[in-house]
């Protein structure tokens, strides 16, 4: 429990530093972080981190990123996203969605 504590006040630590020094960390440091600092960082910084990270951002957000990025993610994120950043993906991928997003 103490180790969670500690963890807890150096990722609040962390949360602190400005958004420049932030994107020098590791992802897998970056990934311990609020969604609401992830949001915050530059989308090549964003793009290194994991696919579950990804997925909990912003649908805005996640559609500003690469397509091949896009592609990697779950079809339940891929549902939520429009059908103009849909169209970029390969179409073996738009196939696998369900039936009503391509239909929007």
């Amino acid at each position: 429990k103490q180790w969670y504590q500690r963890r807890v006040a150096i990722t609040a630590g962390i949360e602190k530093l400005d958004i420049h020094t932030i994107q020098l960390l590791k992802p897998s440091v970056i990934e311990q972080l609020s969604p609401q600092i992830i949001a915050l960082l530059d989308k090549s910084t964003i793009q290194q981190l994991s696919s579950d990270i990804i997925s909990q951002l912003d649908t805005s957000m996640i559609q500003s990123l690469d397509s091949k990025l896009i592609n990697e993610l779950d079809n339940s994120v891929l549902n939520k996203l429009e059908p103009d950043i849909l169209s970029k993906l390969p179409l073996q991928r738009i196939e696998t969605l369900e039936v009503e997003t391509i239909q929007k």
